[in-house]
């Protein structure tokens, strides 16, 4: 096969044309599938008859941790060549296996195939001698940067123990080699067993009893920040403890972060009753404390060390100056405040990745752009760069299969309890956008239309592949910020524009990847009213989609 060929494959009623480019056994390639529509059709495998006669679930992970193994043993490991040469084996080994339950031999001889037609002989002879002796190779591991010899002195910290577990168990080689390289960037290694922040569903209860064990749960299911939702509507306990002061006092005890909703237009649903409507006006369930009283409280609360960030619901009905006033002087003032902007016919927003149909954040995984624009497979090209992050969208979603998978063996019972795991997102966050958009063109998202364009269109693709696999898989997948990335996300904060002009430049974004935390930076306190503030949060109820606003104050 010639250095750069151009091959027609024909599956099923469609032509597929791919580019072969760059053959080498150690080369990344620029596989380029042309129809993807007619490779969307085709039917997934799901079952695997293994050497013994069983039939187990299809895990294309094997695949893909099996090419990166061999990589390794021949030579540099490439854990992005490894998700490529997999996607064309699933690609073509579909039209293959469309009639028939594959076996494990029939998978081993279409990647042995598919990898020599690729230009890798030397990787498919080894893999088809393993494949002979039906024995798995005694290869190197790709680990020994997060590995330490035993014996010595050096104390390991349990934060560096927790890391080097979740590389080694929960996720696979090719992963934890992208982690090392620094292009796909793995959120919450410090909790193994537990998803990365969520709500505190079933708080406040009826009972003292009742908020204690929902606390307990929380605790042992989440490891970040912890949501309390619903506060505004509980009832006066005669007799009881106040479920604020009880959250305050928990989440001191349990060393737990807190973010505090408040204003928001319906109760959370293990509270029961119905919002007020004209239907059902006798059996609505009312606030017991109006928003402003939950406010008053966090800011002079001696409970906590600092106070719990606040996010403050806005939607049609309370979006005039009246009901802003509170929080926007309260956010001048230095507290923590964020506007969450509820639509119609839309779940309450409750956080990044987290609603009230999605109660957890699974976990977050970062995808540093630039240095992936900067790998020896790309070399700074800008169309091979967008030709190759669909597949970088893929691994990131592979990181959520993988962790729910451990979760569901490993984590506490009571995720799998209510599908709480099942309806868990997975939260990706790209991170250094505006500085690779800099890189490229010059200039900053904000500051160029041009800029926001190519922005744009690394997002959507970037969005739509990742969608595209998990919806296959059943996995939420949110694109934001997150704690591990407070930097990242689908923002461009930049207090040389005014607070409307860094809104319309990222209002685009939002509405392709369905709405997100938007942060814009304000120059000081002189420099930005209160009353511009109440517009830019009018302007993003009505104009854009986003999700949540934050103004970071820059002193």
């Amino acid at each position: 096969m010639s250095c750069r060929t151009l091959v027609f494959f024909w599956i099923g009623s469609g032509l597929i044309g791919i580019w072969i480019i760059g053959i080498g056994p150690h080369q990344a390639h620029g596989l380029k599938i042309k129809a993807t529509e007619v490779l969307d059709t085709l039917p997934a495998v799901t079952w695997v008859i293994t050497r013994d006669g069983r039939r187990v679930a299809f895990d294309a992970d094997r695949i893909r941790q099996t090419l990166f193994d061999a990589c390794a043993a021949l030579g540099p490991a490439d854990a992005f060549l490894a998700q490529e040469l997999t996607e064309a084996v699933l690609h073509f080994g579909a039209a293959e296996w469309r009639q028939t339950t594959p076996s494990t031999r029939d998978i081993a001889e279409v990647v042995s195939k598919v990898v020599r037609e690729l230009g890798h002989p030397r990787l498919a002879r080894l893999l088809e001698n393993e494949n002979a002796s039906s024995a798995s190779p005694r290869i190197a591991s790709p680990l020994e940067a997060f590995s330490y010899v035993r014996g010595t002195p050096v104390e390991i910290t349990k934060r560096e123990f927790l890391k080097n577990y979740c590389l080694r168990t929960i996720y696979t080689h090719d992963l934890a080699q992208a982690f090392s390289e620094g292009w796909l960037i793995l959120g919450n290694l410090d909790a193994p067993a537990q998803a990365a922040w969520g709500v505190v569903e079933g708080f406040p209860g009826t009972l003292d009893a009742d908020d204690w064990d929902a606390w307990e749960s929380a605790c042992r299911q989440i490891h970040g920040h912890l949501i309390l939702d619903g506060l505004e509507w509980v009832e006066p306990r005669p007799g009881g403890s106040d479920p604020l002061t009880m959250a305050l006092h928990a989440a001191r005890l349990m060393d737990r972060e807190l973010v505090v909703h408040a204003n928001t237009p319906t109760p959370p649903p293990w509270l029961g009753g119905l919002p007020a409507s004209p239907l059902f006006p006798d059996h609505a369930t009312v606030r017991q404390r109006s928003p402003g009283e939950i406010l008053d409280f966090l800011k002079t609360n001696r409970i906590l060390k600092s106070t719990p960030m606040i996010d403050w619901h806005v939607n049609a009905e309370n979006i005039h100056a009246e009901m802003l006033e509170a929080p926007i002087e309260y956010l001048v003032q230095g507290g923590g405040v964020r506007f969450t902007l509820d639509r119609q016919r839309a779940p309450i927003s409750l956080g990044e990745g987290v609603d009230r149909a999605h109660p957890l954040a699974l976990v977050s995984v970062g995808l540093d752009l630039p240095r992936f624009f900067s790998l020896p497979t790309i070399e700074f090209q800008i169309e091979r760069f967008l030709e190759k992050i669909p597949a970088l969208a893929r691994m990131a979603v592979s990181v959520g299969l993988q962790k729910r998978k451990y979760l569901r063996t490993a984590g506490d019972s009571r995720l799998t309890k209510g599908f709480r795991l099942e309806r868990a997102r997975l939260v990706i966050v790209p991170i250094g956008l505006d500085a690779l958009v800099r890189q490229i063109l010059g200039e900053t998202c904000v500051a160029s239309p041009r800029s926001q364009d190519l922005a744009l269109r690394i997002l959507k693709s970037l969005h739509e592949a990742a969608t595209l696999m998990a919806s296959k898989s059943g996995l939420g997948v949110a694109f934001d910020r997150s704690p591990d990335f407070p930097e990242a996300g689908l923002s461009c904060p930049d207090a040389r524009f005014s607070l409307e002009h860094q809104l319309e430049a990222v209002a685009p974004w939002h509405a392709q990847l369905g709405g997100a935390t938007c942060v814009l930076a304000l120059a000081g306190h002189s420099a930005v009213s209160s009353t511009e503030i109440a517009d830019t949060v009018r302007m993003a109820g009505k104009k854009s989609t986003v999700s949540r606003l934050e103004f970071r104050l820059l002193r």
